[in-house]
């Protein structure tokens, strides 16, 4: 077989297993949020944050054991590094729900922030975080 194909396959691949995890943590994120925001009335922003952040920390375990298991930094820095553009990409995205929920009703808002930031995430885990092979 051609290595381009299957290079090719495998980023593929581990984009499909990226947004799997991505629709699980942000099933996660989005029940949180409705607890936070809807249940308790807490605002927009702090659900957001608390939502997000228990969303990010089930990515990052989830991609570290699954998606980007390939890779080849240490765990202590990659804590770290994941921490920090965890924390970029949050703080991305509670501005954008923020700002899509003077505009739009605030589940649409956050839908498409989530959108948004799928790539955001998804570049900056990749480069950054899990720093792939080859």
């Amino acid at each position: 077989l051609d290595t381009h194909l299957i290079a090719e396959y495998r980023q593929r691949y581990r984009f499909i297993k990226y947004l799997t995890v991505g629709l699980i943590s942000t099933a996660i994120d989005f029940v949180i949020f409705y607890f936070c925001f809807s249940i308790l009335g807490l605002h927009i922003v702090l659900s957001n944050i608390i939502s997000y952040s228990i969303g990010l920390t089930n990515s990052f375990f989830i991609n570290r054991i699954w998606t980007f298991a390939d890779s080849n930094m240490r765990e202590r820095k990659r804590f770290w590094i994941a921490l920090l553009w965890g924390y970029i990409g949050m703080l991305l995205n509670t501005l954008m729900v923020w700002g899509f929920s003077l505009i739009l009703p605030t589940y649409v808002g956050k839908t498409i922030a989530i959108l948004i930031i799928i790539v955001f995430n998804y570049f900056a885990n990749k480069i950054f975080v899990f720093k792939i092979r080859g």
